[in-house]
């Protein structure tokens, strides 16, 4: 130790003494048989002592303490003596700040006359009650998740880089039908079959390129069942080291199922009533062609109705296809789409007059089908203005604007305003009513292509000047940024 100012040195009582009040843990010097022979505590760890120190000098463990607790300290103190090496235990005591969690750990001391054996042994005990405390605590918190776990109907499942199950919840076992040793042993490919491999290999190697990953897959239990999967997964750093896919799978089988009846039944809808309706067709030409024109109205009538229940039917079609399409929000060129639809119905309709203004590169994120959507709010357009006057030619205005935060499409007629039903589509003013009009399936059909693309619909103004119409989607970059924030 370095002299003081005066030139003098510390006495080693004093040494002790500074280095015990420092000291944040209680310590005691024991003789054989339990006795206190040296109590070593400071002002900040007396709260827990057992006891006033006076009261523990001379006292043997035995005599202030039941049985069983008595028998752990004198146990370690044997032992402590006996090998001549450290030892190390965790107990609780009630002391004067409350039950406590302490780590005691004790040690011989030789007799300093050089002669063999042990007469002392020095005990500290460290208060480890806050991490106790935290330990409990996350096992609790464990033991939650756990829980909560095993009780989903998913699959919830870890697996490391090379596709090894690291952890599942118990519906892993129940579809499997493997045990908890086969699948600690085995990868995720040999559990789901052969026909997954390679699907669930590509599956994990994108979640650990790109932070995450979806895929539908079959999966082959052990009995030979192959059921349709969803899977969803994100990159986790494991604090053990490296990195885990983590997520959950879920059984489409229903939606699979209702998705190929869908399709079944508009497939039969479709070729059927393309069937009749050429069957009402060529009657209604029959009926005007034998009456000398004197049905011609009512031939008229009849083949323009047919005609329209004919688009119907195939935009219904569409609809379904489009709908039923496994797609998720991602970046589109918004600008690019929409000049394309512009072109494309100009020269579907050469009366017609289009404007367009758009921002370059606007990209915002929506589902593929955004496209779908504002081809329909065009030709909507066009056919509403259309319908002001015969000899008036329809104008139609197309804008893409876009801010720091959405991408707004704009697209507006200069006819006399939408059917009280169809704005209703569009404003969801009024509650729908069961009648349904099949002039609005283009609308209804943007209203859920919007909504899958998590934007908005909005019906600007509505009257007898025209028709505004707006959709807005979130920026594309706006979105990566908060992702990466």
């Amino acid at each position: 130790m370095p002299p003081l100012d005066d030139g003098s040195r510390l006495s080693p009582e004093r040494e002790l003494r500074a280095l015990v009040d420092a000291f944040p843990d209680v310590g005691f010097i024991l003789d054989t048989e339990g006795r206190y022979v040296e109590v070593l505590s400071g002002p900040e760890s007396e709260q827990l002592l057992y006891d006033d120190p006076e009261e523990l000098l001379g006292s043997r463990i035995p005599e202030l303490f039941d049985e069983e607790m008595a028998e752990t300290f004198m146990s370690n103190i044997d032992a402590a003596i006996e090998s001549g090496a450290l030892q190390s235990f965790e107990y609780t005591l009630e002391v004067p700040d409350g039950q406590r969690w302490f780590e005691a750990r004790v040690g011989p001391v030789e007799q300093v006359d050089g002669e063999a054996g042990t007469d002392y042994v020095v005990y500290v005990a460290r208060d480890v009650t806050d991490q106790q405390e935290s330990q409990r605590e996350l096992a609790r918190q464990r033991g939650y998740m756990r829980q909560m776990l095993d009780s989903l109907d998913d699959v919830f499942y870890a697996l490391d880089r090379e596709g090894d199950l690291v952890d599942w919840n118990r519906s892993v076992e129940t579809v499997s039908g493997y045990t908890a040793d086969e699948l600690s042993t085995c990868a995720v490919y040999d559990v789901f079959g052969e026909r997954a491999r390679e699907r669930l290999q590509s599956f994990v190697t994108e979640t650990v390129e790109t932070g995450s990953a979806r895929r539908v897959t079959e999966i082959e239990t052990k009995a030979g069942t192959r059921i349709p999967y969803e899977f969803v997964a994100g990159l986790f750093d494991d604090p053990r080291g490296g990195e885990l896919v983590v997520g959950i799978g879920r059984d489409i089988s229903e939606r699979v199922e209702r998705e190929e009846q869908v399709q079944v039944f508009g497939r039969v809808l479709r070729h059927n009533m393309r069937n009749k309706m050429t069957v009402i067709e060529g009657t209604a030409e029959t009926l005007e062609r034998e009456s000398g024109g004197a049905l011609s109205t009512e031939a008229e009538r009849i083949q323009s109705a047919a005609h329209a229940l004919t688009r119907l039917t195939e935009k219904a079609h569409d609809a379904t296809d489009i709908l039923l399409q496994e797609a998720r929000p991602e970046p589109q060129d918004i600008d690019a789409v929409a000049r394309e639809v512009v072109s494309e119905r100009l020269l579907d309709h050469d009366r017609a007059q289009f404007a367009y203004t758009g921002d370059r590169g606007a990209t915002a994120v929506a589902i593929p089908a955004i496209r779908q959507a504002i081809d329909e709010l065009v030709e909507n357009a066009v056919q509403h203005s259309g319908s002001v006057s015969a000899t008036t030619d329809p104008a139609v205005r197309v804008s893409v604007e876009s801010d720091d935060d959405v991408v707004r499409i704009t697209v507006s007629d200069d006819g006399p305003g939408l059917p009280d039903h169809e704005a209703n589509i569009v404003t969801e003013a009024r509650e729908m009513t069961p009648v349904f009009h099949a002039s609005g399936m283009g609308l209804w059909l943007v209203r859920w292509i919007v909504k899958r693309s998590r934007g908005d619909l909005e019906l600007v103004d509505d009257g007898e000047d025209g028709t505004t119409i707006s959709i807005e989607l979130s920026r594309a970059n706006r979105l990566a940024s908060r992702e990466n924030s």
